[in-house]
């Protein structure tokens, strides 16, 4: 068959002189977009000129050109392999002009359907011939194209909205078949969609044609390719002892499925199998068993540590946040910890030398000089290893300059006089990281990675650690050698935490069942933080090699549901963005710092509880739900992994604890003077007095603990004063800390929140001064204080302040697994009225917002939840009340009351007790938090 072709333009090119500016050749008039074919030739290089052109053709039109002159004939030949329109058509013609040629030409010749059978009797399959929708295609030009009678193609395709629904790249018959189905062998990457879109058929096809007929089916959405055991594609089976259900085996020793699917979930790893069954034969009733590696069981590979270890990981880039900040010398915040990790170094990619660059400086030299510690630098995280500047930094320092790379490690670390060298490359061999569309993972990268490691420890020696953060996801670690790796270095940072968070948006295969692929779980789920250790160790690492990880900050969802936060409720937004609130000083949305979850608490309010099904702690706070660790939970785990063997535990992040002096140092957040800012403020929180009211006027009005009220361009400063040692009375306060620096700094000092901290504090206090003053118990005193508000639906805002109090009991009581409570008692007789007080008010008619009114109960088998409300409150009356911890009266009524109302278990197990006095005076609920209400009269539901 002869067709147009770029030769036969070039002939006729070569026979015209002189050659136009522009010449294009078409094949045309009457065809479909599918069968036009177009030359164009532009010697001016106008490529836009030459796209327009493609456009038309792709359109099915001939272009038109108002300056084109007829040029010359070309005589071809062409041969549809399909029916077309019949069009009746001359001999090509030409046209041309001083710039432009064009010449057109419309030949059709017999068509041929193509039928597309098996070879064989009339019981082996004969399948329809058929041909595939292209753009512009409709019934009537499919019925054309098939060379068949309307009747006959609503015969063959009896979809009874085909014609309305047609597609591009869908496929219509054009006879009939035999009604004998055809067979796919699954590959990689098949779908449903996608084997629906190959063969011209629907989903709900693929569905009604396979189950219950079609070996190793289970549902469409579940459909991939084996990756172990015997339905591997390829596999030859031996005549060898070895089991079918141990051919391919999974990385890592994971548990391989009976449909072939590797993973750590029950899915994967619980046996179903009938006793005497065959290989891959399960139990009625249950779509999978395990047929290799079976079990979640955490393996013992080794004894105990030496030491167990407690490793924290230092922020060198904290000083870049807007609060929460640590200087290095105070990284070892409680003292305990055995290593320090300084994250992280950078690498220069000319000379691949380590070097820091430090947020603040003298950081390092305050890392360096930290005692009673190992000193250990970091090189990596998730930022430098995945995003498009710089992740190539880190594989090529460790893949192609490894020697050089490892020799200036281990020369820095010698030079600096520091303990040891940790690299947290994320993640090697990753097939689903993606920069500028493309994976920068390659199959290689684990092996690279191992090469790379054995070299660093053999140039560092002995005397130097060498470590490597691993991921607890079995889709990242598959491709580590990690029994290899753990062999030749000191230990692993193993990062049992952010197990889930907002990038597993609609992901359903990072879940142990959860089809919306957006469930609410825990990041530190221990029962997922146990299935991570499991697989580690059955890959063969020994567990006095494994460091565990704990988080000092939590993860955080919105709820798709306010309150629904249980593990099959949904979370809002996408992979890549969270609606969750951001932390004041984190300031991403999706993740809160310890500190910030306590500040929360203290402040805004919302329900905490410990999650006992993943012992988890859980915060619920204006739609969004965080799960996060308490220092009484990270306690509770350690002292499981030391009766495992493990090497230790390491956190994530020490400078995430708590606010320091740092930030109360923070110089104050004001425009300068002349420039516009706030000018008149209110207190949110009577913890603060009337401070705001003063400093906002000024211009620092920071809103963790003021409203600004009115802007304008600021007042200058007035004269300071020489006051020094200014703290507040909440010393743990970071923003009220700074209040009382700035308003004592310029003449207002109220006595009621701000004091000086005594002599004795530095000093140590003398026992024989009878004047001396224990500034700890006076400040302690003062916190025991509270107050009542008349408006009982405010108690809830009071129980923020009373939990800080009571905080040591409440722990200690959860540890226990006993009922514990808190709250405000009244300090007034019980036969006196209540003494109701009017709010002071402040020159700026600021007024005070809230303290305690009572706390919460649980019974040994619950959850602890309290309950805070929001807002600001204005102009409320209070009585005086005293902090009460852990009252052995309210815990007998609460255990009463939880024996007697089964319900109150049911929905939570919460119970808020209030004053009696006050609630049988208000006739208020005692019990909101499960909205029952106690008074003289009843104990009832209330909606």
């Amino acid at each position: 068959m002869q067709s147009l072709t770029p030769l036969s333009l070039r002939e006729a090119l070569l026979s015209n002189n002189p050659v136009s500016n522009r010449t294009v050749t078409q094949l045309c008039n009457g065809r479909e977009s599918t069968r036009i074919i177009g030359i164009a030739v532009d010697r001016t290089r106008d490529l836009n000129a030459v796209q327009k052109m493609a456009v038309d053709w792709s359109k099915g039109r001939c272009v038109e050109q108002e300056n084109l002159v007829p040029g010359m004939d070309l005589s071809i030949k062409v041969f549809d392999l399909a029916a077309l329109p019949a069009t009746n058509v001359s001999n090509s013609s030409s046209v041309a002009n001083n710039r432009t040629m064009t010449r057109r030409t419309h030949r059709h010749g017999k068509s041929g359907a193509v039928v597309v059978k098996r070879g064989g009797n009339l019981h082996k399959r004969v399948t329809c011939s058929y041909i595939q929708v292209v753009s512009g295609d409709g019934c009537g030009s499919l019925v054309s194209r098939c060379g068949i009678s309307a009747a006959d193609f609503t015969k063959y395709n009896p979809k009874t909205n085909l014609c309305s629904a047609l597609q591009i790249g869908d496929y219509v018959c054009c006879s009939a078949d035999n009604g004998i189905c055809a067979t796919h062998l699954i590959q990689n990457g098949d779908s449903c969609e996608v084997l629906a879109k190959q063969y011209g058929v629907t989903v709900a096809d693929l569905e009604k044609w396979n189950k219950g007929k079609t070996w190793a089916w289970t549902e469409c959405k579940n459909m991939a390719g084996a990756e172990c055991g015997p339905l591997v594609p390829g596999t030859i089976l031996s005549n060898s002892t070895t089991s079918m259900a141990d051919l391919n085996p999974c990385p890592l020793k994971a548990c391989c499925s009976n449909w072939g699917f590797c993973g750590i979930f029950p899915e994967h790893c619980t046996i179903h199998a009938p006793e005497g069954g065959g290989p891959g034969s399960k139990l009625g009733g249950f779509e999978n068993t395990c047929v290799s590696n079976c079990g979640r069981g955490i393996k013992q590979n080794s004894g105990p540590p030496a030491v167990f270890s407690r490793v924290g990981y230092y922020s060198a880039f904290n000083f870049k946040r807007d609060c929460l900040w640590l200087s290095a010398k105070d990284a070892n915040t409680d003292g305990s910890y055995t290593h320090i990790h300084w994250a992280f170094g950078d690498i220069d990619s000319t000379t691949w030398k380590p070097f820091i660059n430090e947020s603040r400086t003298g950081q390092w030299d305050e890392f360096k000089a930290l005692k009673n510690v190992k000193r250990v630098i970091s090189f990596g995280g998730w930022a430098a290893s995945t995003e498009a500047a710089t992740y190539n930094i880190i594989r090529s320092a460790i893949i192609t300059n490894r020697d050089l790379f490892a020799n200036n490690l281990a020369t820095f670390a010698k030079a600096e006089g520091i303990d040891g060298i940790d690299i947290d490359w994320e993640y090697p061999g990753a097939p689903d990281i993606l920069v500028d569309g493309a994976p920068i993972g390659k199959i290689t990268d684990g092996l690279e990675y191992l090469n790379f490691l054995t070299i660093l420890k053999q140039q560092l020696g002995a005397d130097h650690s060498v470590s490597i953060a691993a991921p607890a996801s079995y889709w990242y670690l598959k491709a580590f050698p990690i029994d290899h790796i753990a062999a030749v270095i000191d230990y692993i940072v193993y990062m049992t935490y952010d197990l889930h968070g907002q990038w597993d948006a609609g992901n359903a295969n990072a879940y142990d069942q959860c089809d919306s692929g957006r469930c609410i779980r825990s990041h530190i789920n221990l029962t997922e933080t146990r299935n991570a250790l499991s697989m580690i160790t059955k890959a063969g690492v020994p567990n006095n090699k494994i460091l565990v990880g704990e988080a000092s900050y939590g993860r955080t969802f919105k709820m798709a549901t306010d309150g629904c936060w249980g593990p099959m409720c949904d979370f809002t937004g996408s992979k890549f963005q969270s609606q969750a609130n951001p932390g004041r000083c984190t300031n991403t949305s999706g993740y809160l710092g310890y500190a910030e979850i306590n500040e929360l608490l203290s402040r805004s309010g919302g329900q905490i509880f410990h999650d006992g099904a993943s012992n988890s702690d859980i915060l619920l706070y204006k739609g969004d739900y965080v799960s996060y660790m308490t220092p009484t939970t990270k306690d509770t785990r350690r002292a499981d992994w030391k009766t495992l063997n493990f090497a230790g535990s390491i956190d994530w992040a020490l400078d995430l604890q708590a606010f320091t002096t740092d930030d109360m140092a923070k110089p104050p957040d004001r425009p300068s003077e002349g420039e516009r800012g706030c000018v008149l403020g209110e207190d949110l929180t009577v913890n603060s007095g009337d401070l705001c009211d003063f400093s906002c006027n000024l211009g620092f009005c920071p809103e963790s603990l003021c409203v600004c009220t009115y802007t304008d361009i600021v007042y200058p400063l007035p004269a300071e004063n020489s006051t020094t040692g200014i703290i507040a009375w909440d010393e743990d306060d970071v923003d009220l800390n700074r209040l009382c620096l700035f308003a004592c700094k310029y003449g207002y000092c109220p006595e009621e929140v701000c004091t000086t901290v005594p002599e004795d504090d530095v000093a140590g206090t003398n026992d024989d001064d009878p004047f001396a003053v224990d500034a700890d118990a006076v400040r302690q005193a003062n916190e025991e204080f509270c107050s009542i508000f008349k408006d009982h639906s405010l108690r809830d805002k009071s129980t923020a302040q009373c939990y800080n109090v009571c905080e040591p009991q409440l722990e200690a009581a959860k540890e226990a697994g006993k009922t514990s409570n808190y709250g405000c008692m009244g300090t007034w007789a019980l036969d006196q009225p209540i003494p109701w007080t009017n709010p002071v008010r402040s020159s700026s008619d600021s007024s005070p917002t809230f303290m305690p009114l009572f706390g919460t109960s649980v019974s040994p088998s619950c959850t602890i939840r309290v309950i805070y409300g929001e807002g600001r409150i204005s102009d409320k009356q209070y009585a005086p009340g005293r902090c009460t911890c852990d009252n052995w009266v309210l815990n007998e009524i609460a255990d009463t009351i939880i024996e007697a109302l089964p319900i109150i278990a049911q929905i939570g197990c919460y119970i808020l007790m209030s004053t009696l006095q006050l609630a049988f005076e208000l006739g208020s609920e005692a019990i909101p938090g499960v909205l029952f209400v106690l008074d003289a009269r009843k104990l009832t539901p209330e909606k």
